[in-house]
């Protein structure tokens, strides 16, 4: 007697299952971890420790990934108590590398960065989107530059380096980067490798909290930029750094040209009284209560609800979402979205009204 497999009946059963990306990624995982349809999926190949609380993970993706240009970064995504998050990194390897790498710094109240640190082992998978950002410079760069950085904000300035390094490119840098203790500097032996090797490159660490022999301690300011930086106004700028370090920038180099790339996001929520407003998520068929204070992101977190995000300052674009009805605010331009069926950024926009979301 003999036996069929497949007949036409079980083929037309199984073949909408089998073109289920879904499906087909859940069947692959179990030849290898890494395997998928479409998605980049790394695993971990390396951990090492920059400070006590930073973390460079060295990522072996599959063959989805594409590359990247220094300075970009990824959208990493991972499962946190039983759920999928997404966090942006800045990618801190050279293209050259044989692996890529993310640096985490461990945030005292960060959900995510928490998880990397505790949960991350070698053979570990991550998911990782494809290279994104414009904090990049071209192949023909032959500038002189400035890179202004701020703890973390080091991270694709690295990548950036270390790039150039390999190339051998003749650009005139120097860096500021502040932080404040000395504990604190991320790639301290890597940074002061890389000026030992290329006399075009300098690097100054200041430190805003401690006083040690051989560093500066104080904060970005005009005398500072006139004695390290004497010929400012034939230098590219660069900055990456948490808002304080934003802000002065804005004054210290006022109507200079700064690329900017956002850490840290400070967003100015200004103190009133409690209003609470009625959010209506469409897909779920649920209303909740929000207090109308907080980051739409915010709220619907503390309500255990949880989009779809990323950097959480308005870059990566991954928390947006269709407002289909009320009015919200963008609490980094004050832009009011009053029309229907509107997109709306979850992690900048706050409820000024009763909501629908899309969700």
């Amino acid at each position: 007697m003999k036996l069929t497999l497949f007949n036409e009946k079980n083929l037309n059963t199984f073949l909408p299952i089998l073109q289920d990306e879904s499906w087909m990624d859940f069947l692959l995982s179990h030849i290898d971890p890494t395997l998928s349809l479409k998605r980049i999926r790394a695993r971990v190949v390396g951990i090492e420790e920059s400070t006590q609380s930073t973390k460079t993970f060295l990522l072996k993706p599959n063959s989805h990934w594409k590359g990247f240009i220094p300075g970009q970064h990824v959208r990493v995504s991972f499962p946190v108590k039983g759920r999928w998050m997404s966090r942006a990194y800045s990618l801190t390897s050279s293209p050259s590398d044989s692996v890529i790498s993310i640096t985490v710094k461990r945030q005292k109240d960060g959900l995510f960065s928490n998880a990397l640190h505790e949960n991350l082992k070698i053979g570990s998978i991550l998911e990782v989107s494809p290279a994104e950002g414009n904090f990049t410079l071209s192949e023909e760069e032959n500038s002189p530059l400035l890179f202004l950085a701020g703890g973390s904000g080091i991270t694709p300035i690295f990548s950036i380096l270390k790039y150039f390094s390999t190339q051998q490119k003749k650009n005139d840098i120097k860096v500021l980067y502040f932080n404040k203790y000395k504990s604190d500097i991320i790639f301290h032996s890597e940074l002061l490798e890389l000026s030992q090797i290329h006399s075009n490159l300098e690097i100054n660490f200041l430190l805003t909290e401690e006083h040690l022999d051989g560093y500066r301690t104080e904060r970005l300011n005009s005398e500072m930029i006139s004695e390290l930086i004497p010929d400012i106004d034939q230098r590219k700028i660069y900055l990456c750094g948490p808002g304080s370090l934003q802000k002065s920038a804005e004054q210290v180099l006022s109507g200079k040209s700064i690329h900017k790339e956002i850490f840290q996001m400070n967003l100015p929520i200004p103190e009133m009284e409690k209003k609470e407003v009625k959010v209506f998520l469409k897909k779920q068929n649920r209303e909740i209560k929000l207090s109308g204070i907080k980051p739409i992101l915010m709220e619907l977190e503390d309500n255990g609800i949880f989009p779809p995000s990323g950097c959480r300052m308005g870059i990566c674009h991954t928390c947006k979402c269709e407002k289909t009805r009320g009015i919200s605010k963008n609490l980094d331009t004050g832009h009011l979205s009053i029309q229907e069926n509107e997109s709306i950024q979850l992690c900048m926009s706050r409820a000024e009204s009763d909501l629908e979301l899309n969700l």
